[in-house]
């Protein structure tokens, strides 16, 4: 090998080598353009007549077994998620109001809605609930759960009032240099604009899921659930480990998450739905006065309101 030849050959491999580099760096580094259709989330529906009347049918017995979620379920405590507030009573059409603000992105929204869906069931009935599932490009991605853009709330009990202000779809989207999940919506501005809350409703946003009301930490938070201007929730009423809803959602369809319920053993996403369910229930019973439905008086239901007073 002539003395050039071999000169060609050394630079010609240290050029493969340097290549190579540059290669495993960008991707370290999140370099490079996502796929096409990296954000695209899953599609909403209608809700199959078997989710639907699933939700309706959880029985007292498997809320009895579910109990208060053990350790999965973080309902009131000193950093929340929910607070109670003193503040006057919050109603529409004569009967005590819930309002719920979230997003289908959200995978925190996601898990609260089935346990929020459950507690509702039991003082009524819904039309138009959807299925859907939150961002394939944030944390807990495609956690599949149910939507109330198009739902219709029907109790002679409780009003219920719903906004979920942004889909699941993020058009912008980058590398996350910190996976999973391997990629990231690069803002909120890029996911598209579902509802808007009315001038009553962002006047109860920008009053209560303030600093002044649950904390600096979660001011700001979705899911925010007003129950009655009796408690307020800024984000999911569950432990917050990698243990439990959303996380413990991963991989599950909806048809799963609702078999979940009727077996819902400790540690099991079925007990942290159905003790986040409990939970509600009791704060509802709590609002409604005179005549209640016959959830309000199980064991289960009145040993829980006494957590939460």
């Amino acid at each position: 090998m002539s003395q050039t030849t071999r000169n060609a050959t050394i630079f010609g491999s240290a050029f493969v080598v340097l290549a190579v580099i540059i290669i495993v760096v960008i991707a370290t580094l999140g370099g490079g353009k996502a796929p096409r259709g990296a954000g695209t989330g899953i599609t909403t529906r209608v809700a199959p007549a078997s989710i639907v009347s699933g939700l309706a049918n959880v029985t007292t017995a498997e809320l009895t077994e579910a109990a208060s979620g053990g350790s999965q379920v973080a309902f009131t405590s000193s950093s929340g998620p929910v607070f109670p507030i003193k503040a006057s009573p919050l109603s529409a059409n004569g009967k005590p109001l819930v309002l719920y603000v979230g997003a289908e992105y959200c995978p925190f929204c996601a898990a609260t809605r089935w346990a929020l869906v459950v507690a509702l069931d039991k003082f009524g009935s819904f039309s138009g609930l959807d299925v859907t599932a939150s961002s394939p490009v944030d944390f807990a991605p495609n956690t599949h759960t149910l939507s109330f853009v198009h739902a219709k709330y029907h109790s002679q009990y409780l009003a219920f009032e719903s906004i979920e202000e942004l889909g699941n779809s993020c058009s912008s989207v980058s590398r996350n240099p910190n996976p999973p999940p391997p990629y990231v919506c690069n803002s909120l501005a890029d996911y598209q604009t579902l509802q808007r809350p009315d001038a009553a409703q962002s006047r109860l946003l920008s009053t209560y899921d303030s600093a002044r009301y649950v904390g600096q930490a979660n001011a700001g938070a979705i899911p925010f659930i007003d129950i009655g201007n009796r408690w307020i929730e800024a984000g999911a009423p569950y432990a917050g480990s990698t243990g439990v809803p959303p996380s413990s959602l991963s991989g599950l369809s909806w048809q799963q998450i609702v078999d979940t319920l009727s077996a819902p053993i400790s540690g099991s996403p079925g007990q942290a739905i159905l003790g986040a369910a409990n939970h509600y229930i009791a704060a509802f019973c709590n609002l409604i006065s005179g005549s209640k439905p016959a959830i309000c008086h199980a064991a289960i239901v009145t040993a829980v309101e006494k957590t939460i007073q």
